[in-house]
């Protein structure tokens, strides 16, 4: 029997699924050219969220809604999920494009695999901290 997570633990989680892509990339961003400063932290903020926010409110909130109930969250579904979260929709945005240097859909599918992550963690969250003793 799974218990369901607390509307508080679910908003969290939600929020760490938003934040820590867009930290992820303006830190992968500022290690690839001069360094990661305020400025850049502060402009990924400002468009990071917002299309982050698209993502989870379009793709994966529903995407959860609808498997949670045949398929238990895990760290690795919570990864491929994001993964897929991340890249489908900036690889189909790469096809109207130009070809780049680097590829649009691994990258959106990391920075998605680590929301997907930052999600199951806080999900995965016992009270009082993490249990040694959970896998």
């Amino acid at each position: 029997m799974t218990t369901e997570p607390s509307a508080r633990r679910f908003a969290a989680a939600c929020a760490a699924s938003l934040l820590v892509p867009v930290l992820a990339g303006a830190a992968l961003f500022g290690l690839s050219g001069s360094g990661i400063t305020a400025g850049i932290v502060f402009l990924f903020l400002i468009f990071g969220l917002p299309i982050a926010l698209l993502h989870l409110l379009v793709l994966a909130l529903p995407a959860y809604a609808v498997l949670r109930h045949y398929w238990p969250l895990s760290w690795w579904a919570a990864s491929l999920g994001g993964f897929v979260v991340g890249a489908i929709p900036i690889g189909l945005m790469s096809l109207a494009s130009s070809p780049l240097s680097i590829d649009p859909p691994m990258i959106g599918g990391l920075l998605g695999l680590s929301g997907g992550l930052a999600f199951w963690a806080v999900l995965a969250m016992k009270k009082g901290g993490p249990s040694p003793d959970r896998p």
